[in-house]
């Protein structure tokens, strides 16, 4: 028999399914405060960039890059905000990295903007276009029809005529 003061810890990890399992986890001593490392990363689009968030105990600090440089001109990141034109020129991989004491883990997102030749937004365009073509559809339609009505009071007044 081995006498003395034994500490069984017990390592685990909060999963996305809010179950724990594996290791690579630390639990302070005294407390039931599980810490694991950033899991999950998620990043979500809104109206002027791109949010981070991931599933961390410490919160995670939040890093962005793209294609693995340093990010362009005309792109800021504030913690897990990275702000941005959705404008091709800013195309390509982005990348949010979500650290703390206990690791790290990333997300991707490729942001793939479309624009026609006057660098107006291509859904601009199409509806501008879907209009002029209803538009010009129904003139021709007007232009038809008084064209029928046309030949049909021709062929009244000769048959009148006759």
């Amino acid at each position: 028999m081995d006498l003395g003061f034994w500490l069984c810890l017990l390592v685990v990890v909060r999963t996305s399914t809010g179950a724990y399992e594996g290791d690579g986890v630390g639990v302070q001593e005294g407390s039931n405060v599980i810490h694991y490392p950033p899991q999950s990363v998620k990043i979500t689009q809104m109206d002027d960039g791109y949010q981070c968030s991931a599933d961390a105990n410490p919160k995670p600090d939040y890093t962005w890059s793209r294609e693995g440089h340093p990010l362009p001109s005309g792109v800021r990141a504030e913690g897990n905000r990275l702000y941005l034109d959705f404008i091709p020129e800013l195309n390509g991989l982005y990348t949010c990295k979500a650290s703390n004491s206990y690791g790290t883990a990333e997300g991707h997102h490729t942001l793939y903007a479309v624009t026609g030749a006057s660098g107006r937004p291509l859904s601009v365009i199409i509806i501008i276009s879907v209009i002029f073509g209803a538009i010009l559809i129904i003139m021709l339609r007007k232009c038809i029809i008084s064209r029928n009505q046309q030949e049909t009071l021709k062929v009244v007044a000769k048959k009148l005529l006759q």
